[in-house]
């Protein structure tokens, strides 16, 4: 089954529609949402840069806070790699930090790293 269609038949689902909804209106629906929850996300997202040990960077990602937590963050494991010496957390408020790796899960690309604020 095709990827796009599953996803559109569960959509349908999850909201009790019981309506035909066309390719365009389920676009500008999809898009809506994904805009709202970006708003709603941003004070919680940070970037984060990792530097190898000659300084350079190494790898940049995002990631986000943890639920009910201050300090540990939620990124992909591929940001973490394992060369990088250094951490760098870059905030929405325009402040930087360093992190620490706390572990990584490289299958399912989950990595967990705690800031120092």
């Amino acid at each position: 089954m095709d990827p796009y269609f599953k996803h559109y038949q569960m959509s349908r689902f999850r909201f009790g529609m019981d309506t035909e909804l066309d390719p365009q209106q389920l676009a500008l629906a999809t898009q809506t949402n994904y805009h709202n929850i970006c708003e709603k996300m941003s004070p919680y997202m940070v970037k984060i840069n990792t530097k190898n040990p000659d300084g350079s960077i190494a790898s940049c990602g995002s990631g986000f806070h943890a639920i009910n937590t201050k300090h540990a963050l939620v990124t992909s494991a591929h940001v973490v790699p394992p060369e990088s010496k250094e951490l760098l957390v870059y905030y929405p408020d325009g402040s930087q930090g360093q992190a620490k790796l706390i572990t990584k899960d490289r299958e399912t690309d989950v990595a967990l790293v705690k800031a120092d604020r």
